[in-house]
């Protein structure tokens, strides 16, 4: 457990002790339905996820430790679309911002998926504490991870741009497969599309405030409703654990 100032985080890693009795509760709608679900079991299955499994295209937008629920969500995704269960042409992009790299978790993990995958699944990582010019092959802003091919590291807290890429990569025809991280996300900023493309659902879990200020960005107000990154409140999925 990382140390935190959030009242569990902080309870588990400073005062609990061995041996200690802790209540969990399961609640929320917080998931990632996966149609590894067999058919027969589908009555058990409401419409909401019913709904969440005909889906192609998938944001992930994680802040810090909120990674963890996410990881989960993204290899069972990762599994689903190795096996054939879901449809060719799906698609899944992941932001994930940390201080530094150092706090960035699941990366080696997430590199294996993205070079398996590389026409179907993209990370793209930003740190807010560290600059990136302390890694090599600097160019626009933007670079890999020192060792990996497949994600991307950036200066900054997440923005509309990022996301605005992350789109862009979904919905483009060409083939990426053998081009770096970098070069696939950079290279789209110079491309013009006229028509409007939706991510079919995306899934935030980061630090307090964060879900509330993605929210904005995915979905800003009736007058700038053509900057839209998804078609309703009901295609975006928070996790808060405070």
């Amino acid at each position: 457990i990382q140390k935190s100032r959030h009242p569990v985080a902080e309870w588990v890693a400073l005062h609990a002790q061995p041996e200690d009795l802790v209540t969990v509760r399961v609640g929320g709608n917080f998931t990632y339905s996966s149609p590894s679900r067999s058919s027969s079991n589908l009555d058990n299955v409401n419409v909401m996820e019913q709904s969440q499994m005909k889906k192609k295209n998938l944001l992930f937008i994680a802040g810090g430790v909120g990674i963890n629920p996410l990881f989960s969500m993204i290899r069972q995704w990762h599994e689903d679309f190795s096996n054939g269960k879901i449809a060719r042409d799906s698609k899944a992009v992941l932001l994930y911002s940390g201080r530094s790299t150092k706090e960035l978790l699941f990366l080696q993990e997430l590199e294996q998926m993205a070079g398996l995958t590389p026409m179907n699944f993209r990370i793209m990582t930003s740190v807010t504490r560290q600059k990136p010019s302390t890694f090599k092959e600097m160019r626009n802003n933007s670079e890999t991870i020192p060792g990996m091919k497949h994600i991307s590291i950036r200066e900054g807290r997440i923005s509309s741009t990022m996301i605005s890429y992350a789109r862009k990569w979904i919905h483009q025809t060409k083939s990426c497969e053998n081009v770096h991280a970098n070069d696939s996300f950079t290279a789209l900023s110079e491309e013009s599309d006229d028509e409007v493309h939706f991510f079919d659902l995306a899934f935030v879990c980061g630090p307090p405030g964060m879900p509330e200020d993605m929210l904005n960005i995915l979905l800003p107000t009736s007058e700038e409703s053509e900057l839209s990154f998804v078609k309703s409140e009901n295609d975006v999925y928070f996790e808060k654990w405070w």
